[in-house]
């Protein structure tokens, strides 16, 4: 018993050491902690019995004082400075170099003390001495005995979360953990994350950063996270490394046909970058590259199990995959479409349209029979005569009913065969229509217009005016004009015939003036003339233009005006009156005139009554009621009231 008081009385001592060699801290911090000893422990509350297996100090800032069966705590009481001082011991004897009787253990002493803080110290230590002031002794070896207080340092902490970083599995919880104090970091067993390996972790989320293998220790601050505040949040990611992967190009084949070329060559990637995929080097006759076939890993695995195994990507698209194992090997195979020839059809200038054929190759067909123009095409003035591969028709014109070869090797082929052309001839038969002569047929043909041969017909009494396709109709085409004419079908006659027009003559009557003018003559019918100038004169009167009736005061027409005429019979004359208004002392009053037989002076202005409307013999014209009438010539006139 006595051997066992002094080997709990040494570790106490040893307790106090440690706890001297820590820094100081004036805060106080209520807390409980279990320092543990490796051998022999004792509860300090229950000394006596000693049934813990820790020594265990009660809240901190309580004194720990003697119980009540006995115990001690052991400090240097020979030091003159008091608790300030380190104890100190001699291994071999456990007596201190002054011979002062010490305790002392080969125990090793360890704490674990809450991550919060990071010591226990001693805040004091006092002699226990007995009411006359006599220090109390322990019993047993009679070493002083005392009174020691202590208290928590706190520490500074940080918190360190988990990241998964995109990978799946048990979530690790936060860890508070001191600064400048190892810690060894997790090692998740059953994190994982298709198409990569878990490799450790790192405080960046794109392995910008250093890389820390799970399970080895960390100490911070480091060369990387070099700020410390207390209460830092601070996440460490993990770190997946992207397996690597191989891509194959197989040639494919379409039953018992296969490809030709030389072998193309492997892709390498990783997860985490997406391969372009290349274009087909491998040929096939008379078919087409329609993509690459994605076939899956070459050794399946359960991971390999993806949903667009048999999908068909085109050449230069992108393609992702996550391997299930590292350096896994996936393979595609090229596709191949069999080779159409679309044949379509253009008008060329013509009108209509004609539905294209397609066809693709099977082993069978290599030509087709060409269409007609089917009466869906049509050209005005132009025959179909065939097909072309181009426009001008430059190239072999392949008529109806030619067997047009259909190449499949050259791939997809959208032909254009365009339809060819051939101006219609046609002859122009030329028709006097009442005149008389002769004039051969002349020659035409659709695509370019015809300069009509001279008019070689005469009439007597008539003017030629032109030509027209009907003998009854009007002048479509001048002597001598181009004829643009569209024959509906090759080598057809066209009939013109001559229109003729009828001549009269215009004479010019001074109308109470005097002077001479000549008649115009070949006038045609409705074909205008340009009026001459007056060549008449009439003493006391101005000329004020000419008029088809002699009364009238009113000119219709002046000179340099378009006179147009229909005669009712070939060579009729028709006659312009000059029309004259009276100046100066010629212009008399004008003078009502009443009906009946009347006298009337040529030179005088006459108006009528107010009865009606007047009619003068010889006068076609009717004048209503307070018409100025003229009198070209003096003479007897009857008027009546219409």
């Amino acid at each position: 018993m006595k051997e066992l008081r002094k080997r709990v009385n040494g570790l106490i001592a040893i307790l106090l050491a440690v706890c001297m060699s820590l820094e100081m801290s004036g805060e106080q911090v209520a807390a409980a902690t279990t320092i543990s000893f490796g051998v022999n422990n004792i509860d300090l509350s229950t000394i006596s019995s000693y049934p813990s297996t820790s020594l265990q100090l009660s809240e901190v800032g309580d004194v720990m004082e003697r119980a009540s069966s006995g115990g001690c705590f052991a400090i240097d009481n020979n030091s003159d400075s008091g608790i300030t001082d380190y104890l100190t011991f001699d291994p071999n004897n456990y007596t201190a170099s002054d011979r002062t009787t010490k305790f002392y253990t080969s125990a090793e002493l360890t704490t674990d003390l809450p991550v919060e803080y990071k010591a226990i110290q001693i805040v004091s230590a006092s002699l226990l001495s007995d009411s006359e002031g006599e220090n109390i002794q322990d019993t047993y070896d009679h070493y002083p005995l005392y009174s020691i207080k202590l208290q928590w340092v706190p520490a500074q902490t940080y918190t360190l979360n988990y990241d998964l970083n995109g990978g799946t599995g048990t979530a690790i919880a936060s860890r508070k953990q001191q600064w400048e104090k190892a810690y060894s970091l997790e090692n998740p067993s059953d994190w994982t994350k298709k198409g990569y390996e878990f490799n450790g972790w790192s405080f960046s989320s794109d392995r910008s950063g250093t890389t820390y293998l799970a399970g080895s220790e960390i100490t911070l601050p480091n060369d990387e996270i070099t700020t410390v505040n207390d209460g830092q949040e601070l996440t460490l990611y993990a770190v997946w490394n992207p397996y690597v992967y191989t891509a194959m190009f197989n040639p494919g084949s379409v039953g018992q046909e296969n490809p030709t070329g030389d072998e193309m060559g492997i892709m390498e990637s990783s997860s985490d970058q997406a391969i372009t995929l290349p274009e087909c080097t491998y040929t096939l006759s008379n078919y087409h590259f329609a993509g690459w076939k994605y076939w899956g890993p070459v050794e399946s695995t359960s991971d390999a199990l993806e949903e667009n195994v048999g999908t068909v990507y085109p050449a230069g698209s992108k393609f992702e995959y996550l391997p299930g194992y590292d350096n896994d090997i996936i393979q595609f195979e090229a596709q191949w479409d069999p080779n159409t020839v679309s044949i379509s059809y253009d008008a060329n200038g013509g009108t209509g349209t004609m539905a294209g054929a397609t066809y693709t190759y099977d082993g069978s067909i290599f030509a087709y029979l060409l269409p007609g123009a089917d009466g869906s095409l049509s050209k005005d003035g132009y025959r179909f005569i065939g097909w072309c591969e181009n426009a001008d028709g430059s190239s072999d014109i392949m008529p109806e009913g030619y067997q047009y070869p259909l190449d499949f090797s050259k791939g997809n082929q959208d032909i254009t065969l365009y339809a060819i052309w051939e101006s219609n001839a046609y002859s122009i038969r030329f028709n006097g229509n009442g005149g008389t002569g002769e004039m051969a047929n002349q020659a035409g043909i659709s695509s370019e217009p015809t300069i009509l041969n001279p008019n070689q017909f005469t009439s007597i009494d008539q003017m030629f005016a032109g030509w027209s396709t009907t003998g009854t109709g009007t002048v479509q085409y001048a002597d001598r004009a181009s004829f643009d004419y569209k024959a509906s079908t090759n080598n057809q006659v066209v009939d013109l015939f001559a229109i003729w027009t009828k001549l009269y003559k215009l004479a010019f009557d001074a109308n109470g003036g005097g002077g001479n003018m000549d008649t115009l003559l070949n006038g045609m019918d409705g074909i205008g003339q340009t009026l001459p100038e007056c060549a008449f004169t009439k003493e006391g009167f101005v000329f004020k233009g000419w008029a088809t009736n002699p009364y009238t005061l009113t000119a219709e027409y002046q000179p340099g005006d378009s006179f147009t005429y229909s005669p009712q019979t070939a060579g009729e004359t028709v006659t312009l009156y000059a029309i004259w208004e009276a100046e100066g002392a010629n212009a008399a009053e004008r003078i009502q005139v009443g009906v009946g037989t009347v006298y009337l002076t040529a030179g005088q202005e006459y108006f009528f009554g107010s009865e009606g409307v007047y009619k003068v013999d010889g006068d076609p014209t009717a004048y209503p009621m307070n018409t100025i009438f003229y009198v070209p010539v003096s003479g007897n006139y009857t008027i009546s009231v219409q």
